[in-house]
């Protein structure tokens, strides 16, 4: 048994999951189902993205690890690929689970996997405590945020860590296409209106997004259960000229919304769409006439401040949180030089 035999059951399981005929290309089928089974099969590069963003700020040698909504399994495997002693996963979805246990028992990884939902003390309890835990993708699909960074919060070991992945719904390439349905601007909606749009328009009857919020929102939540919170995947390059970039964007963006009509939707869900992306680019636009009149006024710190704040509101896709759990040791890394280097760094970007 190994990879390559974990990578053939992991296919044939998704096929099957999927209803995707033998011999038939995964480029061939239609969305959602395409993003669907793509997002499957690249279970474990994620996971293996995932570890190697977390090597600075956690050890991976040795530790015991959680994946809070595991799905196929994949950052079960890349976290025993890095070391991890022990790997636990759970998820609400015994379809995903089913695909888990043979694809990771297929690879030879001793593995924990039960379902579960992690917002719910009363399941999390027995598992004890972790060093690392991950939630990739779930917390935008849970009933209750509040809930879920609460009980993970209460997991995780000291000096141990909670990576979330949180989608941002005001970034330019999700207002054009969500990251669950493809859909122009649904991301902006609330939630019932939401799965109004999705239902008029497609034959799947399933949907399972709930609420997305603002990355301060993310950050009180956080923070109010003794977690200190960096963002791990800021941008390199210059903030004004990302600002440049994102103002491209949001022109594109606004003519799309201005002239939105998909016959599928009552006239009154096509204004909704229009009247969320007029505002989206509104409010946009006002932060932006912020920094024009910083830069008028010669600030020029305080200008790359606001820059710096409106690329990590506006350009990055998905966060990438990392939410520690101080100990009177301080944090074990991997790299401890490259981990001071981009707490640095974050810490200044995250001060703008």
């Amino acid at each position: 048994m190994g990879m390559q035999e974990a990578e053939t059951t992991l296919e044939n399981e998704v096929r099957r999951l999927y209803k995707v005929p033998e011999g038939t290309a995964v480029e061939e089928l239609t969305e959602p189902k395409r993003t669907y089974v793509n997002y499957a099969l690249q279970t474990v590069l994620r996971g293996r993205l995932a570890m190697e963003e977390i090597r600075p700020y956690r050890a991976i040698e040795g530790i015991r690890f959680l994946d809070a909504g595991c799905a196929y399994g994949g950052f079960l495997a890349a976290a025993a690929e890095a070391g991890a002693k022990e790997v636990v996963g759970i998820d609400v979805d015994d379809r995903f689970l089913d695909i888990a246990r043979p694809f990771l028992s297929a690879y030879g990884i001793p593995h924990q996997v039960a379902k579960g939902d992690a917002s719910d003390p009363a399941f999390m309890k027995p598992l004890g405590g972790f060093d690392l835990i991950t939630c990739n993708d779930v917390i935008e699909h849970v009933d209750s945020i509040p809930r879920l960074v609460e009980s993970l919060a209460g997991a995780v070991n000291e000096g141990g860590c909670v990576y979330i992945a949180a989608p941002n719904r005001m970034c330019p390439e999700f207002i054009r296409k969500d990251p669950h349905f493809q859909y122009f601007g649904i991301v902006l909606l609330p939630r019932d209106s939401a799965r109004e749009y999705y239902f008029s328009t497609t034959a799947w009857r399933e949907y399972d997004v709930g609420d997305y919020l603002e990355l301060e929102d993310h950050r009180a939540l956080i923070e109010s259960h003794g977690l200190e919170l960096d963002v791990i995947n800021v941008p390199e390059g210059s903030p004004r000229q990302r600002v440049q970039d994102l103002e491209a964007q949001f022109r594109e963006i606004e003519e799309s919304g201005a002239s939105f009509n998909d016959s599928r939707l009552t006239e009154d869900k096509n204004r909704e769409v229009r009247d969320a992306v007029a505002a989206a680019v509104a409010g946009f636009r006002k932060r932006v006439a912020r920094l024009r009149e910083l830069e008028a006024a010669g600030d020029e710190a305080a200008a790359e401040r606001e820059a710096t704040a409106i690329v990590r509101d506006h350009a990055v896709a998905v966060w990438h949180l990392v939410a520690r759990r101080p100990s009177k040791e301080g944090y074990r890394t991997e790299q401890p030089s490259l981990a001071k280097k981009l707490r640095g760094a974050v810490g200044r970007f995250l001060r703008g």
